[in-house]
């Protein structure tokens, strides 16, 4: 199985509403660098992207993206 592209995944997370199914990742903020682009942590085959929860008070997200 051949996974989406690094790029791919950036581009996605960009629009949580439209790249998410759960309601509460539907309506949250991915963490951003300075420059504006999506902030992904990568190592063990995957990257992880932290999405701060503007819905309720649960907290924060991390969602795991593997690319290998």
């Amino acid at each position: 199985m051949k996974y989406p592209a690094l790029t791919d995944y950036n581009a996605a997370v960009q629009n949580p509403a439209t790249c998410f199914s759960d309601p509460e990742l539907q309506q949250a903020a991915v963490e951003t660098t300075p420059l504006g682009v999506p902030w992904p942590r990568a190592g063990g085959f995957a990257l992880t992207f932290r999405l701060q929860s503007t819905r309720s008070q649960t907290g924060d997200w991390a969602v795991r993206c593997f690319h290998a």
